[in-house]
């Protein structure tokens, strides 16, 4: 489905056709045409603004209108000035969607491409805006997923733009040469009923400190934000047994001279390993991969200490029976589940 350079897809953004050869090979979404492009793109995603389909008004196909925000405006008028006539490309996932000359220097941040029909402009108008945060990937009433962010009734739920921008402002130094860094993403597991799972992950370091990397899962209400425990779905002791059962429980107990049978209840769980072993799970930990027979397979996830600040998901895999009381919850026809969405777990 895509082509590589160096390993890796180029990402979304508008690039120039290399006529050498000697460029990234590239396809078009047809999988028929190869071309090359030069690998460093000409705009990226957070150089635009907006990107909306609008009717060509000299013909029956539609166009795709692109403004820039300041940066990529400016990026792009000194670009274009001083690289012109040239071929550019939009790439989106690694994929040729449209090619245009540009023949002048662009410099109000705005621009056309053409050649498109409305099924298609819409659909790389809308992809671009997922890819971009500006429309949700998910909505079910008031409750809202967008790639960077989640909102339930206007509450939000996270932010990783505000996040961002709060730690910067609380760990920077002035006159420091060594500003803070962090970055976080969020990633959509699974929604049953009003509960919704997601995946979280930061990595962050302090003035002239040392990076740290954070990682974990967490289900919450959509409405409230606050956290749901796994024991809103399944008993105590349906959770209890299937962790003294499970391979790796009983694999690392014994390496580090544990036994599960002193596990009797789920606050037993939750301090099984503890911090002192690197571990750590919470109630909320979890989300679901499946459901069927009034059964679920779910994924029970801690956070495991990997070394030098770092943290990395620790995944366990349980089928439970549902409760009765909940059930109506999984038969809700808008639900996802895990891998509908990209995420870091095993599906």
């Amino acid at each position: 489905m895509h082509f590589m350079a160096n390993g890796q897809q180029l990402p979304t953004g508008f690039y120039q056709v290399d006529d050498s050869y000697e460029g990234t090979l590239v396809r078009e979404l047809d999988n028929k045409t190869d071309f090359y492009v030069v690998p460093t793109p000409i705009l990226t995603l957070g150089d635009i603004e907006a990107v909306q389909p609008q009717p060509d008004a000299f013909g029956g196909g539609f166009n795709l209108v692109f403004e820039l925000n300041d940066t990529g405006t400016e990026k792009f008028k000194n670009f274009t000035q001083e690289n012109h006539p040239i071929e550019g490309a939009l790439l989106l996932n690694g994929k040729l969607i449209s090619k245009a000359m540009i023949a002048m220097p662009i410099p109000n941040g705005m621009f056309n491409l053409s050649g498109f029909d409305l099924r298609k402009a819409s659909a790389v108008s809308n992809s671009i805006q997922k890819q971009m945060g500006k429309v949700p990937l998910f909505e079910k009433d008031g409750f809202s997923v967008f790639t960077d962010r989640a909102l339930g009734n206007d509450r939000t739920i996270y932010d990783a733009k505000a996040e961002h921008e709060a730690f910067i402002k609380k760990e920077a130094v002035p006159g420091s040469d060594c500003p803070p860094e962090f970055s976080a993403e969020y990633r959509p597991l699974s929604l049953v009923g009003s509960s919704y799972s997601y995946e979280f992950s930061s990595v962050s370091a302090s003035a002239c400190g040392h990076a740290g990397v954070l990682a974990g899962v967490k289900t919450v209400a959509v409405h409230s934000g606050e956290e749901v425990s796994i024991l809103k779905y399944f008993t105590e002791q349906a959770v209890v047994s299937a962790f003294k059962k499970d391979a790796w429980v009983v694999q690392r107990a014994k390496e580090s001279h544990l036994n599960v049978n002193t596990i009797t209840s789920f606050a037993d769980v939750l301090e099984f390993f503890g911090p002192e072993h690197g571990i750590v799970f919470s109630p909320s930990g979890f989300c679901i991969v499946a459901y069927g027979n009034k059964m679920a397979k779910v994924r029970f996830v801690g956070s495991e200490y990997l070394g030098w600040n770092h943290h990395g998901h620790l995944q366990l895999g349980f089928e439970l029976q549902i409760r009765p009381e909940v059930q109506s919850e999984f038969e809700a026809l808008d639900n996802f589940f895990l891998g509908r969405f990209r995420n870091t777990l095993k599906n």
